[in-house]
C-alpha cells in the first residue's frame, strides 16, 4: 500500500526541539529538512508550537507524494508492560487490563491517552501511550498538507520493531539515546519482552559499566543476565576487559558517522535507523 509515494518524511518530536528528515526509499538516503526549537516545559504551549512547527517544516520542505512517520522522545510517552488478567481470550480483556494497569502506575485517566499495544493473551506485553490530543493534532496538521501519516510511536517502540526480527542470536535489547538507556529485557528464541527498564548513562560510559549495568538489571528484575546485548545507539568506549561476559551487537554500525552533526531529535526521528 502507498508505494507510489516515493519519499518516506520522518519526525522527531523532543522535549525540546523537533526534526524533520527525508529518507528516499529509492536511494535509501538520509538527510535533516529542518529543525525547530519548542518551549522548554510540556504546558498547554507545547502542542500549539508543535503544531504550527510542523505545518511549518512541511508546507516548506516536504516533497510531493510523501509520507509521514513520528516518533517521540521516550520522555513524552509513558511505556509500561502488562500482563494479561487469568482467562483473558478477547482484545477487550487485556486493552481493559492496559488501561488499569496505565491507571494504577501513572494515576492519569486512561481516555485522554491513545494507548497501544504488542496485544498478547498468554504472556505479558508491552504497551505505550502518548496523549490523544497529540497523536490528533498531529494527524490533522499532516493532513492539511496532503501528507498522509502512517505511523506515530515512542522511540523504544520504534526501535525495537525496527531491529527485533534482526536480532539473530537472543539476548536483550537496548535503546541508547542522549544520556538515557532503555533496556528490553527479553525470554526464548524470538525475543519476547518480558520487562523493560531505564537508566541514566553517566558522562563516561565504557564497556565494563555496559557490563556492570546488565548484571545489576538482571539481580534488580530477578532473571538471569544476558550474555548478548544488541545496542541501538553509540557503542561505549572499549574499557577494561572486565565485559568479556557479555557479547555487544552494534545495530547501525555506521550511523555515528552518517549524523554526527545532526541534532538529537533528527536522529530521534529516524526511530532507530541511525542512532
Amino acid at each position: 500500500m502507498l508505494e507510489w509515494r516515493t519519499h518516506a518524511l520522518h519526525l522527531g518530536v523532543s522535549r525540546d526541539a523537533l526534526s524533520l528528515v527525508l529518507h528516499d526509499r529509492r536511494s535509501a538516503a538520509w538527510r535533516v529538512l529542518g529543525t525547530t526549537s519548542l518551549p522548554e516545559h510540556q504546558d498547554e504551549a507545547f502542542m500549539p508550537a508543535v503544531r504550527d512547527a510542523v505545518h511549518h517544516l512541511l508546507s516548506a520542505h516536504a516533497p510531493r507524494r510523501a509520507t509521514l512517520d513520528v516518533v517521540f522522545d521516550d520522555r513524552l510517552a509513558r511505556l509500561w508492560m502488562t500482563t494479561p488478567p487469568v482467562g483473558a481470550t478477547r482484545l477487550s480483556d487485556i486493552q481493559g487490563a492496559a488501561a488499569l494497569r496505565f491507571a494504577t502506575l501513572f494515576g492519569e485517566t486512561a481516555a485522554l491517552w491513545k494507548i497501544v499495544g504488542d496485544w498478547q493473551v498468554r504472556h505479558p506485553f508491552c504497551t505505550a501511550a502518548l496523549p490523544r490530543a497529540w497523536v490528533d493534532t498531529l494527524v490533522v496538521t499532516a493532513q492539511a498538507c496532503q501528507i498522509p501519516v502512517i505511523g506515530i510511536a515512542p522511540h523504544f517502540v520504534s526501535a525495537w520493531n525496527r531491529w527485533q526480527r534482526q536480532c539473530r542470536t537472543p539476548g536483550w535489547f537496548a535503546l541508547r539515546h542522549e544520556q538515557r538507556m532503555r533496556l528490553g529485557i527479553t525470554h526464548g528464541a524470538h525475543m519476547h519482552l518480558r520487562a523493560m527498564h531505564e537508566i541514566s548513562v553517566p558522562p563516561v560510559a565504557d564497556m565494563r559499566w555496559l557490563s556492570q549495568t546488565v548484571s545489576q538489571t538482571s539481580v534488580l528484575l530477578g532473571v538471569a543476565p544476558a550474555t548478548t546485548l544488541h545496542l541501538c545507539g553509540d557503542m561505549p568506549e572499549a574499557g577494561s576487559a572486565g565485559a568479556a561476559s557479555l557479547e555487544v551487537h552494534a545495530l547501525a554500525p555506521l550511523a555515528k558517522r552518517h549524523a554526527e552533526d545532526w541534532h538529537p531529535s533528527a536522529i530521534l526521528a529516524t526511530g532507530g535507523a541511525l542512532a
